[in-house]
């Protein structure tokens, strides 16, 4: 274990051992910054078994001019740590904890779990249509990966964003009698630690789960309070970035400090575990109306870009009641969470029209009826207590005021295996121009890659960038009249809306016919020698010598280096021999397509006795 100030003052020391020695004279500095050890603006310090930040006048003299501080995959475990870094290092613009034991989940369900990840990292999140997010720090900590993280929780924390209502009121949620102070919480830790999980055990076997215990425990601030490292009014208004990927701390716990981080535009909270009770949670009713009504939704506006991937999210009202929270998001990255089915916006104007076309398409798959009757009770909760437009959710297009802004948005590897959520997008967010959805979708999988990306072009009129790649007005044409050919053979109850929009606009097209423009791999060719002909389909591919060698076969003429060299192959071309005569192939590696061979040329082998 060390602190951060030990760390940074070895790697210096790495970085200035030398066995050159020069004689010189050292004249004293008084350039501002002269005497900080790393005058730099992005210091990396990811896996060095940080666990404290040390003494305040040497982190100054070490790292006064910092604004990019990457401390991934350390050992930081308390929040007061985290916010005495804060309080120094006042110039800190973007912080990198990912992977640090911060949260509660750590403590319990993931002990025994390896803490490191693989090589790729989260801030290539950024990477899938989000070409716009520039990384936070270079570091092994913003990792992606292939795999979900789905665990055991029972956090009351995790209802502020699963639970049927979208305002809770937070401070229901804190009670500070028990774990007032950082010594409580540090020997509930320790006694976690080191006793492998009993501690935990036993609470759950007197009927308190270890999960609902994270209630009782003291909020990042409040902790930080009750040691008097800030006032109950300290904000920490250059901070622009914060990544706590893989730190599994309690979403109250986010909401909290983003209450102190003001100017925060970026935050990583990737592989948190949020959705481990997401099913139980949106069940519960156990919120009085009245309640959310009266306690105002904690809201964040200059939020811009939300990671949230692979965090098990299989509820599209989830993403809705979480996004509450950011009004003024823009970029919002979902990768590899199992959202199964994006359902249409339920409004005064599309209620009807949605369930009657879906309740019609369910007398042939009982699995869309599944869809519609969990949507419409979702939507109805979510709809019941959203305040919008003079508390009218259905007037308006309140659906649209949750994502108003969101222009970018990631839904790889997720499980979204219905046209229709593709469609809803659409009505969900009306300046979505930048959508990456990979090629691993279950709605993919039947379809050529071509064409994947024909249709959701056609389907959503405002894309500009899909999948990384800038769709033009030539391209964007092309997508829409093959959506009006495809669809146009079907029956009309099979056709999308978004098809009588294109058909209007294209007009009615009839399938292109299938022409083949693909040269020619066979052609059929007349083969003699000494009187006798054989005709022959011959692949165009081959080289020369290979010719050679199959027409060799044809005539029963024994293959040898020696024997070819007493034959020379002629083509005879139909048009060209009548004024030039034949030509002589002889050069073996040439391909035979070069010759512009046709089908009824002649190829002649005639052999030389005396060559």
């Amino acid at each position: 274990m060390t602190s951060l100030v030990e760390a940074i003052q070895r790697k210096q020391e790495k970085l200035t051992e030398s066995h050159i020695f020069v004689g010189h004279i050292q004249r004293a500095c008084i350039r501002d910054g002269s005497n900080i050890i790393f005058p730099t603006r992005t210091l990396t310090m990811d896996c060095q078994d940080i666990d404290s930040i040390g003494c305040k006048d040497e982190l100054l003299k070490a790292a006064e001019d910092v604004r990019e501080l990457d401390l991934a995959c350390n050992r930081l475990s308390s929040f007061e740590e985290v916010f005495k870094l804060l309080c120094w290092l006042e110039k800190l613009e973007s912080l990198n904890l990912s992977q640090n034991p911060l949260g509660y989940h750590e403590i319990t369900n993931h002990q025994s779990c390896n803490s490191s990840f693989d090589e790729d990292t989260i801030v290539s999140l950024s990477t899938e249509g989000e070409e716009n997010i520039q990384p936070v720090v270079h570091s092994d900590a913003f990792q992606n990966h292939d795999c979900f993280s789905y665990g055991t929780s029972s956090s009351e924390s995790n209802k502020i964003l699963q639970s049927n209502h979208g305002e809770i009121n937070f401070s229901s949620l804190f009670d500070y009698t028990e774990f007032a102070n950082n010594d409580s919480l540090q020997k509930l830790k320790s006694s976690l630690h080191s006793d492998g999980g009993s501690y935990a055990k036993q609470q759950t076997e007197n009927g308190l789960s270890t999960m609902k215990m994270s209630k009782h425990l003291s909020t990042p601030s409040q902790l930080a309070l009750n040691s008097g490292i800030i006032s109950s009014t300290t904000r920490f208004p250059c901070l622009n970035v914060l990544a706590l990927n893989s730190t599994y701390i309690p979403w109250n716990w986010v909401i909290d400090l983003l209450h102190r981080l003001p100017n925060l535009t970026d935050l990583h909270v990737a592989r948190n575990n949020y959705g481990a009770e997401e099913e139980e949670n949106n069940s519960s009713s156990n919120v009085n109306n009245d309640d959310y009504i009266t306690n105002a939704l904690p809201v964040f506006p200059h939020l811009r870009s939300l990671y949230y991937s692979d965090n098990g999210i299989t509820n599209w009202w989830t993403i809705c009641r979480l996004c509450k929270h950011f009004p003024g998001l823009e970029q919002l990255i979902l990768l590899g969470n199992p959202i199964e089915h994006i359902p249409f916006p339920i409004s005064t104007k599309q209620q009807h029209f949605h369930i009657s076309q879906h309740t019609a398409s369910t007398t042939t798959n009982n699995n869309n009826n599944e869809f519609i009757n969990e949507d419409n009770a979702n939507a109805k909760s979510f709809n019941q207590h959203s305040v919008c437009n003079n508390n009218n959710p259905l007037n308006n297009g309140y659906h649209q005021c949750v994502f108003k802004n969101v222009h970018t948005l990631g839904l790889s590897e997720t499980l979204i295996s219905q046209w229709e959520s593709i469609d809803a997008l659409d009505e969900w967010m009306p300046s979505l121009t930048n959508l990456r959805l990979g090629n691993t979708l279950p709605l993919f999988q039947s379809w050529m890659e071509p064409e994947c990306r024909a249709h959701v072009i056609a389907r959503l009129p405002k894309l500009t960038t899909y999948n990384r790649s800038i769709i033009d007005s030539v391209e964007r044409e092309s997508a829409e009249r093959e959506f009006v050919r495809h669809y146009g053979q079907l029956d009309s109850d099979q056709r999308p809306n978004r098809y009588w929009e294109l058909e209007h606009r294209h007009g009615h097209l009839e399938p292109l016919a299938n022409i083949d423009l693909s040269p020619k791999r066979y052609i059929r060719v007349r083969v003699t020698m000494s009187g006798k002909e054989i005709w022959y389909d011959l692949n165009v591919n081959l080289k020369v010598s290979q010719v050679k060698r199959q027409f060799c076969n044809l005539f029963n003429i024994h293959y040898s280096q020696h024997e070819i060299k007493r034959y020379k192959l002629f083509y005879f071309d139909q048009v060209m021999s009548q004024i030039q005569g034949p030509e002589e192939l002889k050069y073996p590696n040439r391909n035979l397509y070069s010759y512009q061979v046709e089908s009824g040329d002649l190829f002649e082998l005639v052999q030389y006795p005396n060559y």
